[in-house]
């Protein structure tokens, strides 16, 4: 008879929908993580002053560590990849077990969109953050910061609070 469920029935159907819940919260957690630490990284090498000069001076480690990131993000897709057909997988195992609802676990179900989504943003972090690399392994020299301040100062408007006078305009510095 269709929606009797036999113990056995039951306790499948609970293990299949936890085990999918389980799969489900360590995609969220991993995809977090795995975006904060490639964060982190593009922090790092946007306001890092030694990772140019180190970089200057190992210029063959350049390609390798900003193809390290690019590399990592499609090792993450893959894994995630191999999650969403696991969830796949357990979903057509919960269908075949009749008489259980859908709607209970339908949430849990990791869709080819969402790993597109998930799989598709740490893949553009990984490029960002290769990119990161990559600009600051190829960029010229650091500057020195007197050099910014002397910009900073050349390029402030003339006011009567900075000792100039009304007719007195700053003298132009050559860098």
């Amino acid at each position: 008879m269709p929606g009797m469920q036999t113990d056995l029935e039951i306790k499948q159907f609970e293990m299949l929908n936890s085990l999918l819940g389980e799969l489900q919260k360590g995609l969220m957690s991993g995809t977090s993580a795995t975006a904060g630490f490639i964060l982190v990284g593009i922090g790092w090498f946007v306001t890092a002053k030694d990772a140019a000069p180190f970089l200057h001076e190992h210029p063959y480690f350049i390609l390798v560590a900003a193809l390290a990131p690019v590399l990592g993000s499609l090792l993450y897709a893959y894994g995630a990849w191999l999650v969403h057909k696991r969830s796949q997988n357990i979903v057509a195992a919960l269908r075949r077990l009749e008489g259980m609802p859908p709607e209970i676990y339908e949430n849990s179900v990791i869709s080819r969109g969402q790993f597109f989504i998930f799989a598709g943003g740490i893949f553009l972090l990984g490029v960002v953050l290769g990119g990161c690399i990559y600009y600051t392994g190829h960029s010229s020299a650091t500057k020195d910061e007197s050099e910014d301040e002397t910009y900073m100062q050349v390029a402030l408007p003339s006011t009567p609070e900075a000792g100039l006078g009304e007719h007195q305009h700053p003298t132009p510095v050559s860098v």
